[in-house]
């Protein structure tokens, strides 16, 4: 007699024309999501600061047309600096080492045991090392959170492939900050650019109401409006990433305009302290200087004289 096969349990049957589930994708940072951050991997990711910034200056002094623009160039040193600073925080704060014990831990192991403690593993080496206080790496974390900010203020694409290609530590940072602070502008900002989320998958998985708290929060930073509008962009909305744009010209020129006025206010008031004859032939004063040179002269050979 032939077996039957037992029916299906409930829930394990797949419903009537769907299809299998997907299989789980790679859950990965928003901000390795962004298009033509292809555009800027290069060497100035691995070049020290130091040298980047002699080559930003060698390139500002260069005969025009600049070979690469100069506000660019030194936007990117900047970027460079600040994700490098808030690292260097994250580490610290990560590992709950002190800079010195940190570098002493570094020395003292090798190969992979110091690379793990200079990412933060909390690998400890030989001796005793100086904790850090709860309170102190938050402010650390804090302090990291509003470099890298800054980073993504002056450019959210530079700034992504900056911090792909540091430390792991950086991922996590402003989300231990928002833990503590929830309404801190900074860190959810950060935080943004920093979820994890499906890979491919930007349009479905990025709410705009982070954006949207951070554009009320602030409302003359055009930053978040431009970051807006990119993700706008994901989600084919057009119409609003054009408008995010125009506005955040509209408050860049406003912001343009009062600085410069404070700027040719301010040169006004330093060129006052000049005190000056107008129309005074320089006769008179090459025939001061002269005399002035006279006298210091005749003062020299006087002293040779008594000598």
């Amino acid at each position: 007699m032939a077996k039957t096969k037992p029916p299906p349990r409930a829930g394990l049957q797949p419903a009537a024309g769907s299809s299998p589930p997907p299989a789980p994708a790679l859950i990965i940072c928003r901000n390795k999501h962004w298009r033509y951050i292809s555009s800027f991997h290069g060497p100035w990711l691995q070049l020290p600061p130091e040298i980047l910034e002699s080559l930003a200056n060698s390139n500002f002094q260069a005969p025009r047309p600049h070979p690469v623009d100069p506000a660019v160039f030194y936007d990117l040193v900047k970027i460079r600096k600040a994700v490098d600073e808030a690292t260097n925080l994250a580490v610290r704060a990560a590992s709950g080492l002190t800079s010195a014990a940190l570098s002493s831990q570094a020395n003292a192991a090798n190969g992979i045991l110091g690379s793990a403690a200079q990412l933060g593993l909390g690998y400890v080496g030989g001796g005793q090392n100086t904790k850090l206080s709860r309170e102190r790496k938050y402010r650390m974390r804090e302090l990291a959170t509003q470099k890298l900010s800054h980073a993504y203020h002056l450019d959210e694409i530079a700034a992504s492939v900056a911090t792909m290609q540091s430390a792991s530590t950086l991922e996590d940072v402003a989300q231990f900050v928002l833990q503590r602070t929830a309404a801190d502008s900074d860190a959810k900002y950060v935080h943004f650019f920093h979820e994890k989320i499906p890979s491919r998958m930007m349009a479905e998985y990025t709410p705009l109401d982070p954006l949207n708290d951070i554009i009320c929060e602030r409302p003359n930073d055009s930053s978040p409006l431009r970051t807006r509008a990119l993700a706008k962009l994901f989600k084919e909305d057009y119409t609003g990433a054009a408008r995010d744009l125009t506005d955040g010209l509209a408050i860049t020129r406003k912001l343009v305009k009062t600085y410069a006025k404070r700027a040719l206010r301010d040169y006004i008031a330093f060129l006052s302290h000049f005190d000056y004859t107008p129309g005074l032939n320089p006769a008179v004063a090459e025939d001061f200087l002269r005399k002035v040179n006279d006298v210091a002269n005749g003062a020299k050979n006087s002293k040779h004289q008594t000598l």
